[in-house]
């Protein structure tokens, strides 16, 4: 369905800022982008404290006036969506209008979708697992909120994921040799000299042991049964241009019957 044009201002804004800036510099730009106001959405807050946790931001719950709902709607989908940043910035906003833009389609088809968007704990403040656990408190919070008991999903959606932050993968290339697979990407070049995600993310000093972790590197793990139920579908997407797409689309055998999509 594509960005809208202002979101692609917004990432070449990043790009500069990413590359040179602080983690303090990267969330004020996207606290920038995200304040403006989105005409035509509806948004309840959860507040972070609901969560009990330290370092939680507000969580939001983002939907259609009731006026745009599916008069006789065929499906309804709640989307539980953890915005990207390398657990270090990133706003649960940031993507309002791509939000609006999938609900509207979805509702000219008949479907009704809301999205809950969350708002984990970030690093360096809660360095790894705190986004991680954070990510698996909100879905145990919404399967609760549904009403429902069972921790499986209906369908999971990957964009541009980091599936692999060991030696072996694009973060552990030296600055010239990622200067040509990151020309078009807004993060870090290179995780040399402390400038990286990981070593923001990570606790430190680091043991390159947790890199392999399939809990920090999912291209590690033995299996993904269990994380869709039976029939649905895990779907990975990577825009031709990104710096990580060499590790994304080396897909290992254990992601079974899943589809890669590639942009341009």
């Amino acid at each position: 369905m594509g960005w809208p044009a202002d979101q692609e201002l917004m990432l070449l804004i990043m790009r500069q800022v990413f590359r040179y800036g602080n983690v303090q510099h990267w969330r004020s730009v996207i606290g920038s982008a995200t304040s403006k106001e989105v005409p035509g959405l509806q948004l309840t807050r959860v507040p972070g404290s609901t969560f009990k946790a330290p370092g939680w931001r507000d969580s939001w719950w983002v939907e259609l006036p009731p006026e745009q709902y599916p008069d006789q709607p065929k499906a309804t989908l709640v989307l539980l969506y953890l915005h990207g940043g390398g657990f270090v910035s990133g706003d649960p906003l940031m993507y309002r209008p791509t939000f609006k833009t999938w609900m509207q389609r979805l509702a000219e088809q008949g479907i009704h979708m809301r999205v809950f968007t969350v708002g984990y704990p970030l690093a360096p403040e809660q360095r790894f697992p705190g986004g991680l656990l954070g990510a698996v408190a909100a879905y145990d919070w919404l399967v609760q909120q549904l009403g429902g008991s069972e921790r499986m999903l209906l369908a999971a959606l990957l964009v541009s994921p980091a599936v692999d932050l060991s030696s072996s993968s694009v973060f552990g290339l030296l600055e010239a040799e990622a200067a040509a697979l990151f020309k078009y990407d807004y993060v870090a070049k290179s995780e040399a000299a402390d400038a990286g995600v990981t070593h923001r993310y990570l606790p430190q000093p680091l043991n390159p042991s947790l890199l392999q972790s399939p809990l920090v590197s999912p291209v590690f793990m033995a299996g993904f049964e269990g994380l869709v139920r039976p029939g649905g579908e895990l779907l990975v997407v990577a825009g031709g241009s990104e710096g990580m797409t060499r590790d994304i689309t080396r897909q290992p055998p254990q992601l079974g019957p899943s589809r890669q999509v590639m942009g341009t």
